[in-house]
């Protein structure tokens, strides 16, 4: 599912999460009400959640009694992962053919509208596997704090983290791939050790951030201590100087005592721990394309242009096998190509235009 600030990983995880154990979802603006199936209602201990969503909140406020707040290591966080536990650890996904092209050439401007052929220069067809993993990193110190890091390597064991973005935007295929021989157990470990060491040092940011906020707390702690303690060692008057003394040296060792305890206490503790995996079988096609002024070998097609391309334009469309073809003739712009796939995503564009000439502007710019 693709996050967006208005729907964070979190509540993205708890939407699917529900929605796939047959529960029914009621969003507001920073909470979901969700109604539970029976069987789910007895693992929670009731019928219907109100998770609240931190992130989603412009500000603080007090929860009800009713409500949960939904975030990492919270109750009902564990819950949902203790129902997945050995669910889904292993998986197997295809996903459509992705499809990018890159203009070659387009036709120089021109006062009249001409006709548009495109020539297909090359095709470069591959067939992608990916290993997708996803860590349970724990960060244990004075506080503790979770999150879940997704790491993606190519069938080569290289990082392919552009990939995570594919997966949360396009949906699988209903039937799964057959998995190539080559992806037996052990090459299966030798990639999960390998995604171990990427995601390491993935989170090495990360683990500096914690142990500097560490530090600031534990210096706050300190000077808490230590003042209080000399505060009391200067209070010490008994009238008996051997006893002062005594004294001050049982508070002396208190504090030295607790100091160690403090500094054990925001010792950072950092835990990784694989949730699951799945091979992504992901075919790609590379398309290198040149648009010519010449009558096409099969009349445009009709259409309306995605309402991302410039306006003013007099549009051809121009049907391919893996996409359509935009040419778009202004007498005063010049013209405009755009290639799209079957779904309207916009895969390049250039435009060949006076000011094209003059500043090599290789990209649509609006109201130009």
């Amino acid at each position: 599912m693709k996050s967006t600030p208005a729907n964070p990983p979190m509540r993205a995880f708890a939407e699917a999460f529900f929605a796939a154990h047959g529960a029914t979802i009621e969003t507001q603006a920073d909470e979901l009400v969700i109604d539970l199936p029976p069987a789910l209602a007895e693992q929670f201990g009731k019928a219907r959640l109100y998770l609240v969503f931190p992130a989603l909140q412009t500000e603080p406020r007090e929860l009800s009694p009713h409500e949960d707040v939904l975030v990492y290591g919270s109750r009902v966080f564990d819950r949902m992962l203790a129902l997945l536990a050995g669910r889904g650890e292993r998986a197997a996904l295809a996903y459509p053919l992705q499809v990018t092209a890159a203009l070659d050439t387009v036709p120089a401007a021109s006062l009249r509208r001409p006709a548009f052929s495109v020539n297909e220069i090359s095709a470069d067809f591959a067939d992608n596997w990916y290993a997708v993993f996803n860590f349970r990193v724990v960060y244990v110190s004075d506080e503790k704090q979770e999150t879940v890091v997704t790491t993606v390597l190519d069938a080569a064991g290289q990082p392919a983290p552009q990939i995570e973005a594919l997966l949360n935007a396009v949906a699988p295929l209903p039937e799964p791939p057959a998995v190539p021989p080559e992806f037996d157990a052990g090459r299966l470990f030798e990639l999960l050790e390998r995604a171990t060491e990427v995601t390491q040092q993935a989170i090495a940011g990360a683990v500096g951030e914690q142990e500097q906020a560490i530090t600031g707390r534990l210096e706050k702690v300190l000077l808490r201590l230590t003042t209080f303690y000399r505060r009391r060692q200067a209070d010490v008057n008994t009238g008996d100087p051997a006893r002062d003394e005594a004294l001050r040296a049982d508070l002396a060792r208190d504090l030295a005592g607790k100091i160690q305890d403090e500094l054990q206490r925001h010792q950072l503790a950092v835990t990784l721990t694989p949730l699951s995996f799945a091979l992504a079988h992901i075919p790609a096609a590379h398309f290198r394309l040149a648009v010519v002024a010449a009558p096409p070998a099969e009349p445009a097609a009709p259409g309306q242009p995605p309402a991302d391309l410039p306006a003013g334009y007099t549009w051809q469309k121009i049907v391919r096998e893996h996409g359509v073809v935009w040419v778009g003739h202004h007498w005063r712009r010049g013209v405009a190509v755009a290639v799209t796939d079957a779904g309207g995503r916009l895969l390049a564009e250039r435009r060949s235009g006076w000011r094209h000439r003059f500043w090599g502007e290789d990209r649509f710019t609006a109201g130009a």
